[in-house]
């Protein structure tokens, strides 16, 4: 399945990612004339992620161009490093909350992230300029509940949480739903406030692992 969808703020009339099912990703974008492909290296146990011009002819040694090698057994080392903080530091952020609450703070609970569910068979995803269409998969998939009680009928999803009282377009927060005891479905939100300084207090540790992928091709590192 191809997923498209048009984005008002997006700008490069069309970005391409693709799945395939080899486990490579490609990413495109319309206006050059070169993609992107990230490789698992299943048969040579190093991740690549590799340019390819699509301008020149196949035989041209500078059709390709490899911009960062990883073997497998360094990122897992990597990733086995910083895994459990990293969690325990997200889990931190999140805190039980109620339907009553969100009324109370005039809250409006926004569109729902799309599940494991509704990606399982995409093939490719395709980002172009426009204004929004309801009609996209995407749109439908992140549709709003229509009344609040409608968020406790599906547990292991989540929502964007917005505050009518700033009237800001970002949201505020995400809600996620799960199966409590007796299977009642419970919530738990955190703040984007927060979300956004928890990826950046991340954000170096893989920056430096991307460093370990470029040091294999002698290029200076990258500076967080």
């Amino acid at each position: 399945m191809e997923l498209r969808f048009q984005d008002p703020i997006f700008r490069g009339q069309e970005f391409t990612l693709k799945f395939m099912r080899s486990g490579k990703i490609v990413a495109k974008l319309a206006t050059e004339n070169s993609h992107y492909t990230l490789h698992p290296g299943d048969s040579t146990g190093s991740l690549d992620i590799h340019k390819t011009n699509e301008s020149l002819p196949p035989h041209d040694p500078a059709k390709y161009e490899t911009l960062a090698v990883l073997p497998h057994r360094v990122l897992i080392e990597e990733l086995t490093a910083i895994g459990y903080p990293m969690l325990a530091d997200l889990c931190g952020l999140w805190r039980p909350l109620r339907l009553g609450w969100i009324i109370r703070r005039q809250l409006a609970i926004g569109p729902r992230v799309p599940t494991d569910a509704d990606i399982q068979n995409l093939t490719a995803m395709k980002l172009r300029e426009g204004p929004s269409n309801p009609n996209d998969p995407l749109a439908r998939w992140m549709k709003p509940p229509e009344f609040y009680d409608e968020i406790l009928d599906e547990p292991n999803t989540a929502y964007l949480l917005y505050d009518f009282r700033k009237r800001s377009p970002f949201p505020c927060g995400v809600v996620v739903t799960y199966a409590g005891p007796e299977r009642r479905v419970r919530m738990l939100w955190a703040k984007t406030r927060d979300l956004n300084k928890w990826s950046r207090r991340w954000e170096p540790s893989f920056v430096a692992i991307w460093n370990l992928a470029q040091q294999n091709l002698h290029r200076p590192p990258l500076v967080p």
